[in-house]
């Protein structure tokens, strides 16, 4: 529940962290993937983190992944920039990379649908 307060930055604050309950639970995903799979929940989990570090692994090495059904994992690098803050200090911000996920279009799709499945049962 949204406590009654003036300042609109924390009612958006809070509504925000009242979403964040809505996500699944990395078990939650494991128990799912194990029933569907009739696979033992600890392969499962193994499973993920083997994907999850060949992925890490090929981003460090610069070689983007593609994985058709979900989207392409790659690497992305900031440039280096001067920014000026609000109280007139000029500081420098050090360039780096990134992970970046661009969801394949059929992923897209599925979860637009959803998406507008759920909009319109409000």
């Amino acid at each position: 529940m949204i406590k009654e307060t003036p300042n609109k930055k924390i009612q958006t604050r809070l509504k925000a962290s009242q979403t964040r309950t809505n996500s699944m639970k990395l078990d939650e995903l494991v128990s799912k993937v194990s029933e569907r799979t009739n696979l033992d929940k600890q392969d499962v989990r193994r499973v993920f983190k083997s994907t999850m570090l060949e992925i890490l692994y090929s981003l460090k090495k610069g070689v983007s992944v593609n994985w058709p059904e979900m989207g392409v994992f790659s690497l992305r690098y900031r440039k280096p920039t001067t920014k000026k803050m609000p109280n007139g200090e000029i500081i420098d911000a050090p360039g780096g990379g990134y992970a970046r996920l661009d969801f394949s279009p059929m992923f897209s799709r599925s979860l637009k649908n959803i998406t507008l499945k759920a909009k319109a049962k409000k």
